[in-house]
């Protein structure tokens, strides 16, 4: 074998290991975004159910203008789930707050969720 094809041997060798890191980081990024972008949606769905539980008189199971009893069961949300590890915190009258800890993702999510809104942290 000549000299010429050895070269371009390893340098289609070194082209393909370059390009298998950059897919498998680009890959890994994805799927941080994607983990991200579900915990995010998961809260929003966890607040409008929230805001049900909020307006329903405590006879009904609901909160009766307050959010000082509300747990993740109330909000159909799991403490841990696939994406992410959930817990709720600095619960009070008018509001209460989601903390999200993404399985994979780039960040924590913290959420203060009140009867008509969502403030992200």
């Amino acid at each position: 074998m000549g000299q010429q094809q050895i070269i371009l041997i390893l340098l289609v060798t070194v082209i393909a290991a370059i390009m298998t890191v950059i897919a498998v980081n680009t890959l890994s990024e994805s799927r941080a975004r994607s983990v991200d972008s579900a915990v995010r949606q998961e809260i929003l769905e966890a607040a409008t159910k929230a805001n049900s539980y909020y307006t329903k008189h405590e006879m009904m199971g609901g909160g009766g203008q307050s959010f000082l009893n509300i747990t993740l069961n109330d909000i159909t949300l799991d403490s841990v789930n696939e994406n992410a590890a959930y817990e709720i915190t600095n619960r009070n009258v008018e509001s209460f707050q989601i903390t999200a800890v993404p399985n994979g993702g780039t960040q924590t999510f913290i959420a203060n969720i009140t009867a008509g809104d969502i403030i992200w942290q």
